[in-house]
């Protein structure tokens, strides 16, 4: 999902939540939650699970 569908999807046009909505990202990015996709064939600002982009830096639990 690109960003700018899923701050649609969440907002739901409440434009007082988007300073929420921009700090729950960076969270997200700073915890290796999420990552930004940097795919070439991805034109637009879209992000994807840590693990998913970047598999063997991801360490299974014991």
């Amino acid at each position: 999902m690109t960003t700018p569908e899923l701050r649609k999807s969440v907002l739901q046009g409440d434009k007082s939540r988007k300073t929420v909505f921009a700090k729950a990202l960076v969270e997200l990015q700073i915890t290796f939650n999420i990552v930004r996709c940097n795919a070439p064939e991805i034109t637009y600002d879209t992000r994807g699970r840590f693990g998913e982009q970047y598999p063997g830096l991801i360490t299974p639990p014991n």
